[in-house]
């Protein structure tokens, strides 16, 4: 958003040097946001009750230089050598505030749960507390230290907490183009990008991912890397060589944590950090409210990504014909630490059984028995993947003003393998043997054994086991290699001569220009596949997932049942960090996701028409039609449903009567006590648009543009996680998320025409001055509701929704509340406690994907003001700029509360894009 334009200009046998240096502020701006102090983690606004506003700031600076290279009495580049360098820093602080719900009233942190609605036991006792009320000499130590983090809630359990996001860039770029000969050429690029940024809400506060209170946040770095290297040759005046050498290398560690209070000085006694020297507070969720608070489970994180590249392409003329071919190769290395779950994740819920006192938030106060506990994984891995790729094309100039355009590239992609196979995949009925022989090592060389009296799990094997479906054993990737890649492409252009009549006022004389292409484009496996190797059985190190049922306590997750009285829950779980050999043995309760082992590689068919006429000589209007579909995306589809609904028992087989939350005791297959989520490539997308644009090229002071896009996107998933539908892929086809049918963009730039012929200091004053802008208008984007209970009891298998209500209306958010439309418009059914029993009333919801529109689209418009100023000399410049981006500030809602739990909440907006933001930059150019 600098404005700036960045050219090196040269001369053979010149002593020129170009460049410019330029400086823009943002400054201090407050805008309809709630504004909080940087070291505060309570709801305390500044300067006062009433002030609102939030902190936004960005200063940059940076600069360009380019010319002749040349070392004096050394080197002259004057006639072959050439530089150009690059280097801008953005420094920004912007408040970063969140609306949270479910946070317990003040009358509850302080033990006081008489206004709670229903009543909670003591486990000591297996009695309700005397009057609704905990003692706080009962309080653990533990609790102390979190509730210090929380804001004051409302009534309702709702605050708003904030802190600052600060962000440091840097952006480096330099370019060497040296002329070997006259027919040789070479360049050589650097691009490096340097990014530091403190991040107060890691996830976006969302739990259970993150925090949903400041005080936890993470520290983001990102360095690349990028250098490429390109030899030009000119073998003959027609025939003509490129080749290309690059190197990418990305070192991004993330989620580095800001809050390093251990675990033991908080108060936790138990053993269940994977790397104690990267440690800070626990994350504790409460499932029930929905908001968690600690140091966010998807990290640390640290990765080093590298591309090696290789490419060349040769361009041969010969008479009308233009060919190219060549080849394009790549080596993609992966090396990842991610410490996911490092410190561990403690649950509380009142919906599984065990110690709990009836409130999750009553049970965490006490230092109760967790609800739940997963402990951390070993993500260290070193994923590898190869990619070729063959193109050869053919331009070939049929007529005067016909082209048609012929080409057709093969390429293909190899499957992500770990460097050393710590992975596993799924084949149903298939027993490992590498385990059950006792060949199975992890990287450290720790026996991976069933202990005694255990069995193996049926489908989870590892490369090198017998493979039931592909036939031998499975390889490395786990997958088929997929070598079917053909992608024809066909262009067409044609501008037709028409001089005289009709067909000459229409078609102007080759003013007018049809163009017509189709393309077959393929993509690839990508990095999301990697993170899901994080739970392969075995090789997850400690990798632990519970419900406690009443073991342990908040302190020790592992100790022993504190309340054995109650409830008859006396019992004590497995602590993996004590264990000298890793275990695998059937039940399990996580596992990898895997990959279908016949995947194809997904592509996409692109077809586009347009024509565009010319018209009194500086405008230029065009009219499109532009389409695509997409096949064999990725997406998941559940191989391990719930039996028991939707799903029938086999003969032979005993299940519990389905009710919510026994899912996993009815899994399909019984030794994977979870869902198991399969990468497929089973989904379809399509889109279709007519685009118009009209445009003025720069003259007599004027530039614009203005484009408008009608369009349909439609999807059976949004993203590669998107879940399948069991029985019918085709169930949740609908509009996409990002669906957008209307969208205006008008851009301008005009020089005002005053003061143009004045010379001196007054024209010097009133001349050079113009005004542009940007702006933007397009639909909302379509939202969906789910049903906020299980009414499928399919454990994750099929999609369903909540119930349609009255009919939808979108209401005006700026006159109710923030409101985006009717909340009865969608209905939650399904409540057990309102007698909905599962086991025979089972059913999907009456509503649909995405079938309803909210008005969160675009209104915005950037707006500058420049006076450029020729200094002493004319290759010396100086530009002053004036910016406001969102200028009328106005409004333009984002996220949508779709969550039918959320009571006050439901149907309103969350989120704003960026207010007001005013802009001052200064460049000079010399």
């Amino acid at each position: 958003n600098t404005g700036s334009v960045i050219n090196v200009v040269t001369r053979s046998g010149g002593n020129d040097y170009h460049g410019n240096a330029r400086l823009f502020y943002r400054p201090t701006f407050l805008s309809a946001a709630r504004f909080f102090d940087q070291n505060s983690p309570t709801d305390r606004p500044v300067r006062g009750t009433d002030d609102f506003r939030r902190r936004f700031e960005r200063k940059e600076i940076g600069g360009n230089f380019g010319g002749p290279f040349t070392i004096p009495k050394l080197y002259s580049g004057r006639q072959k050598t050439f530089f150009f360098v690059d280097y801008e820093r953005r420094a920004q602080l912007i408040g970063d505030t969140r609306d949270i719900t479910g946070i317990p009233t003040l009358a509850e942190r302080s033990g006081d749960f008489s206004g709670l609605g229903r009543t909670i036991l003591d486990p000591s006792t297996g009695q309700p507390f005397p009057g609704n009320r905990i003692q706080q000499n009962r309080f653990s130590p533990i609790a102390a230290y979190y509730l210090g983090f929380l804001p004051q809630a409302d009534a309702n359990g709702q605050a708003t907490a904030g802190a600052d996001q600060i962000t440091n860039n840097h952006y480096f770029t330099a370019r060497v183009d040296h002329q070997i000969n006259p027919k040789q050429v070479l360049n050589f690029t650097l691009n490096v990008f340097d990014s530091h940024v403190d991040n107060p809400f890691p996830f976006g506060g969302v739990a259970p991912d993150d925090s949903s209170v400041p005080g936890f946040g993470g520290i983001d770095k990102d360095r690349t890397y990028n250098y490429v290297v390109r030899h030009t040759a000119s073998i003959t005046p027609t025939l003509i060589n490129s080749l290309l050498l690059g190197y990418a290398r990305n070192n991004f560690p993330s989620l580095q944590p800001q809050n390093k209070t251990t675990p033991a000085a908080i108060g936790f006694t138990g053993n269940f950090v994977v790397d104690p020297a990267l440690a800070g507070p626990p994350l504790i969720w409460f499932f029930d409210r929905n908001f968690s608070v600690g140091n966010a489970i998807q990290g640390p994180q640290a990765r080093v990504t590298e591309n090696f590249q290789i490419q060349d392409s040769v361009s041969w003329a010969r008479g009308n014909h233009r060919v190219k071919f060549g080849f394009d190769g790549t080596q993609y290395r992966h090396d990842q630490a991610f410490l996911f779950v490092n410190q561990g994740i403690i649950g509380f819920t009142r919906l599984v059984g065990g110690n709990t006192t009836g409130d999750d938030f009553a049970d965490f106060l006490i230092g109760n028995s967790p609800g739940f506990i997963q402990t951390g994984s070993n993500g260290d891995r070193d994923f590898r993947q190869k990619a070729a790729a063959f193109f050869g094309q053919d331009t070939w100039h049929l007529s005067e003003g016909l082209t048609l355009s012929l080409g057709l590239r093969w390429e293909y992609t190899s499957p992500l393998t770990d460097k050393f196979n710590r992975v596993s995949y799924y084949r149903p009925g298939a027993v490992s043997q590498l385990l059950t022989s006792g060949h199975l090592r992890s990287f450290e060389g720790t026996p991976i054994v069933v202990p005694p009296g255990e069995r193996a799990p049926n489908g989870v094997v590892f490369v090198g086991d017998p493979d039931p479906v592909l036939g031998g054993i499975v390889p490395a990737g786990g997958v088929r290699k997929d070598k079917n890649n053909f992608g024809p492409r066909v262009g067409l252009a044609y501008s037709p001569k028409a001089t005289s009549g009709w067909l000459g006022t229409l078609l102007g004389d080759r003013e007018t220009v049809i163009r017509a292409g189709f393309g077959v484009f393929y993509g690839a496996i990508i990095g999301d596949t990697v993170l899901q190797q994080l739970g392969a059985p075995g090789f997850s190190g400690t990798n632990f997932f519970a419900i406690t049922g009443g073991a342990g306590t908040l302190a020790d997750p592992f100790a022993p049942d504190p309340f054995p009285n109650f409830r008859g829950n006396a019992g004590r779980l497995p602590n993996p960090f004590t264990q000298n050999q890793l275990e695998l043995f059937a039940p399990l309760s996580f596992t990898s996701q895997p990959i279908d082992p016949r995947i194809r590689t997904p592509y996409t068919m692109q077809w586009n028409m347009t024509v565009e006429r010319g018209f009194k000589r500086n405008y230029v209007a065009s009219l499109s039609y532009v389409g695509n579909v997409g096949r064999k995306l990725y997406a998941v589809e559940e191989l391990n449903p719930a039996l028991g609904t939707f799903f029938p028992v086999p003969a032979g087989r005993t299940i519990p009567t389905p009710e919510p939350g026994n899912q996993n005791e009815r899994r399909l297959n019984a030794d994977i006590q979870e869902g198991i989520g399969q990468l497929v490539s089973g989904a379809n997308s399509w889109y279709n648009a007519l685009q118009a644009n009209v445009q003025k090229r720069f003259a007599s002071g004027l530039l614009f543009q203005v484009a408008y896009t009608y369009a349909k996107a439609i999807n059976e998933t949004d993203t590669q996680r998107g879940v399948l539908d069991r029985i019918n892929r085709r169930f949740a086809r609908g509009l996409s998320a990002d669906d957008v049918p209307h969208r205006l963009v008008a851009s301008w730039i005009y020089d005002l025409p005053f003061a143009r012929k004045l010379g001196g200091p007054l024209g010097t004053a009133l001349n050079g001055w113009s005004i542009g802008g940007i702006a933007v208008f397009q639909s909302g984007t379509p939202i969906t509701v789910l049903n906020p209970f299980d009414t499928t009891g399919d454990g994750g298998a099929l999609r369903s929704f909540a119930d349609i209500g009255e009919q939808f209306r979108n209401i005006d958010p700026r006159k109710n509340d923030g409101r985006a439309f009717n909340p009865g418009s969608f209905v939650a059914f399904g409540d057990p406690d309102a007698g909905f029993d599962l086991a025979t009333d089972f059913r999907r919801g009456t509503s649909g994907r995405n079938q309803v529109r909210v008005h969160n689209g675009a209104n915005n418009w950037d707006l500058v003001l420049t006076k450029k100023t020729r200094l002493w000399s004319e290759t010396k410049a100086l530009e002053l700029r004036f910016e406001a981006f969102n200028a009328f500030n106005h409004t333009q809602f984002t996220t949508v509360d779709t969550n039918l739990d959320h009571k006050d909440t439901f149907g309103k907006f969350t989120g704003a894009a960026e207010s007001r933001v005013l802009q001052l930059g200064v460049r000079f150019s010399f």
